[in-house]
């Protein structure tokens, strides 16, 4: 599930919220490097879930 993507204005709030403030040229950096790290998450489960879905199952007494 892709999550939505953070506004400057939400990237204050939640800093706000976590009692940090940050400048508004900061707002937007933040802003497009966690949509970045979003993304790349959202391909490592991606890769993640196609693993799952190939790999065969567990079997402790593989001996």
């Amino acid at each position: 599930m892709a999550l939505p993507t953070l506004s400057p204005e939400a990237v204050a709030a939640l800093a706000l919220a976590a009692g940090l403030k940050l400048a508004p040229d900061r707002l937007e950096a933040v802003a497009a490097t966690l949509a970045f790290i979003r993304a790349e998450i959202a391909k490592l489960d991606r890769l993640s879930s196609a693993d799952a879905r190939s790999a065969p199952p567990f079997d402790p007494d593989w001996r």
